[in-house]
């Protein structure tokens, strides 16, 4: 399965990327509010289907976390652990997560 973990705990937050073992990843994270966050047939070399994609990552982020700085985080580091340029670049242009200026 392709797809990525994501957990909060009060103001911590991590990200695991995984080719395989996702929920082994998660059942790691005793105590964590985590998601797996699947992208399995996501083309990243779509935009629409980056978009999708990326949607679904902040609004999984948005459900662990508990304030604004948290959703930036996970994201930031989600997106970094990923290395998908077209992602990145989806990334770097919403300054509302970057910045935790809003939801």
């Amino acid at each position: 399965m392709r797809s990525i973990i994501i957990a909060a705990a009060g103001a911590a937050a991590l990200f695991a990327a995984s080719q395989a073992g996702a929920a082994a990843t998660a059942n790691n994270n005793a105590g964590l509010e985590t998601r797996v966050v699947s992208f399995k047939g996501v083309d990243f070399n779509n935009p629409q289907s980056v978009d999708r994609f990326y949607t679904r990552l902040k609004n999984n982020a948005r459900e662990v976390c508990s304030d604004r700085a948290c959703v930036a985080q996970i994201v930031n580091q989600a997106v970094a652990g990923m290395q998908r340029p077209m992602l990145t670049a989806r990334h770097e242009t919403r300054s509302d997560v970057r910045f935790a200026t809003g939801f």
